[in-house]
């Protein structure tokens, strides 16, 4: 039998609970020695012209993949998919659910999950065994449902790599309203060549009204499924990590200007910040403005670059980042980051990680 969590309706829901706590965290991604280099699909010409596009505009001569179920090709069916995506979404929720089993605070019934993918859409774009294959993609996979009993609310996100930031407001009104004791957030990361060769090409043309410059795409792409289970902090969270987001700015055109602007906002954070974490693009111009932004603002600070040192992984990326601070935490307890997170037209998103 469980105890529930200590309620805080002390507080208004319109507050929101900014400040969360991370109390299980996973990352699941398929064996990397099945990275391949892409090649476009003789008979798709629409495939081929992204691909060849998405070069130019990012100065490479190949992509190298990483994918469940599946070559560099994007030949996968949804029934390949979603069978990979069942296995490693399990695996991937099991640290989840035994944080949630160990501390002892939680019902089925005041679990939510608030569930993504991107470059998904498996229904449209590749050939589905069945409507259940393509919905256990599309749509929250039922067994994740099923697995987890969830009782207090479930949906959807559908914001490509800004799910998860999407994701952490939702919840943090679910906790203040008291619609839930915890709240899961995550899913699953695809490559889809149209979909990811296109989002490259119109990025690039993005940073460059942006930023007057555009960046090289150096990390592989790799699928990954993740997942975090977040609720309200407590004063016995030892050792716990804490995420807290901050209202998302608009950065000014030009690099320096930006630069500047950039090392201001990381100024105003209240906690010393030790790093910060970027690259959640996997653009070399935006990582060359967080390490400058970064150099301004601190000179002490180190700056990490996720996708770097994972590859990329969109939507998926700010779990990685928080996976990372948390081994670094092991280390050295007071550890405390700023992740900062650009949409490549100016909007800047930044989550103390403490």
């Amino acid at each position: 039998m469980t105890t529930p969590i200590e309620r805080r309706n002390d507080h208004p829901a319109s507050a929101g609970a900014r400040r969360l706590g991370v109390y299980g965290l996973s990352v699941v991604e398929p064996d990397p020695r099945h990275m391949s280099t892409f090649s476009p699909s003789w008979y798709n010409a629409w495939e081929a012209k992204t691909y060849v596009q998405a070069c130019k505009n990012r100065s490479k001569t190949q992509w190298s993949v990483v994918r469940f179920g599946a070559g560099a090709s994007g030949s996968a069916t949804a029934r390949e998919i979603s069978s990979a995506l069942e296995i490693s979404s399990q695996a991937a929720l099991e640290e989840g659910r035994k944080s949630i089993e160990t501390a002892g605070r939680l019902g089925k019934e005041r679990l939510a999950l608030l569930y993504f993918d991107c470059w998904g859409h498996a229904s449209y774009l590749e050939s589905a065994g069945s409507w259940k294959d393509s919905f256990s993609i599309d749509v929250i996979p039922w067994k994740i449902l099923k697995e987890l009993q969830v009782g207090a609310f479930s949906c959807k996100i559908r914001s490509g790599r800004g799910a998860f930031v999407d994701g952490l407001r939702i919840a943090s009104h679910l906790l203040a309203a008291d619609a839930a004791d915890a709240v899961l957030i995550g899913g699953l990361f695809r490559f889809h060549p149209v979909l990811g060769f296109s989002a490259a090409s119109a990025t690039a043309k993005t940073e460059k009204r942006w930023l007057g410059r555009q960046g090289v795409y150096k990390a592989p792409v790799i699928e990954r499924v993740g997942f975090a289970l977040v609720g309200r902090p407590h004063s016995h969270d030892a050792g716990v990590l804490h995420a807290t987001d901050s209202p998302s700015s608009r950065l000014s055109a030009g690099f320096g200007a930006s630069a500047v602007e950039l090392s201001q906002r990381f100024g105003e954070t209240a906690a010393p910040v030790s790093a910060v974490i970027g690259g959640i693009s996997p653009s070399s111009a935006l990582a060359e403005l967080e390490a400058e932004a970064t150099l301004r603002f601190n000179r002490d600070a180190a700056y990490i670059n996720i996708v770097g040192m994972y590859g990329d992984s969109g939507g998926i990326n700010p779990l990685l980042a928080l996976s990372h601070q948390r081994k670094l935490r092991l280390h050295s307890p007071g550890n405390t980051a700023l992740l900062c997170m650009e949409s490549g037209e100016g909007d800047v998103q930044m989550i103390l990680l403490e």
